[in-house]
Formats: C-alpha cells, structure tokens, sequence
C-alpha cells in the first residue's frame, strides 16, 4: 500500500490484533464487541462501538476524532 504504519490506524477488537498494530507501529482504536475494555488496555484509544470515531477528510489526508468514549 505503500503507507508508512505512524500514517495508519488499525481498528481492532482482540488483544492480539491490538498487540499487531502496536507492532507495526500503527496508532491502534479497540472496540469493545468482544472483549472488554480491561483486556483491550494496550490501545491507544478504547471505543464501545464505530460510531463513537469521526473520520473527516482535510487537505493533508484523513482526520479521526474519538467523540464521547
């Protein structure tokens, strides 16, 4: 894809998933569908579901916000 892993983000729901972005070097959300939030620690930002991320496009690329977790 040619992206460099600080310029993704990886939207996970398990610890291992998490623990592979972390790895990659990626900015990590969890969503808590199907663990909770104590076992999704390691990420960088915990969401209850999708619809708490924004995700706006600006010139220099995409933006994602975090509202209301």
């Amino acid at each position: 894809m040619a992206v460099r892993p600080d310029d993704c983000v990886v939207v996970e729901d398990a610890p291992a998933g998490i623990r592979a972005g972390r790895a990659a070097g990626a900015t990590v959300v969890a969503v808590t569908s199907t663990h909770p939030a104590d076992d999704l620690g390691d990420a960088d930002a915990v969401v209850p579901s999708l619809a708490h991320l924004e995700v706006a496009r600006q010139a220099a690329g995409l933006t994602l916000r975090v509202r209301g977790a």
